[in-house]
């Protein structure tokens, strides 16, 4: 019979990994949602807890949008960390937005980062209606001006 010795930090690290199953500084970044208000509007949501507005920026280049967070881990010599489930260094999430969706804006906001777009489409490539005449009324309208003219000279 073997002795096991009893290492309560060695089996909190079992424990918390079993528990969340996922890596410690996993790169998969942040949360995110994507909302549509209305026929053109759209809202991109992250959740960007601890994260600052200096810490974020936003970018927008061929149609991609990047955000991309960086910022300092928290690290104190005399804390051990169980499990890391915040992020602590950064990250960067990429979206590919489709022809005529433009950033109206953003708001960093209890741990929220949102991202207003909109869809401006221009007026040349909207929809539009077509009338549709009548051919043999134009014909005839024409026809009776012809005679009109005739019956003057």
């Amino acid at each position: 019979m073997s002795i096991v010795r009893f290492d309560p930090f060695r089996d909190l690290d079992r424990l918390a990994s079993e528990m969340f199953r996922m890596p410690v500084g996993g790169d998969a970044g942040p949360a995110v949602d994507l909302e549509q208000h209305g026929q053109d509007t759209y809202v991109v949501r992250v959740a960007v807890p601890g994260f600052t507005r200096d810490d974020l920026e936003i970018n927008l280049h061929d149609r991609v949008l990047t955000v991309k967070g960086t910022r300092e881990a928290r690290t104190d010599e005399n804390v051990r960390v169980m499990h890391r489930g915040i992020a602590g260094g950064g990250f960067e999430r990429t979206f590919n937005l489709g022809r005529h969706i433009e950033i109206a804006g953003a708001d960093l906001a209890d741990g929220i980062l949102e991202i207003k777009l909109e869809r401006r489409v221009p007026e040349a490539l909207k929809p539009r209606s077509i009338a549709i005449g009548e051919r043999g009324a134009k014909a005839s309208t024409a026809a009776q001006v012809e005679d009109k003219e005739t019956v003057a000279a």
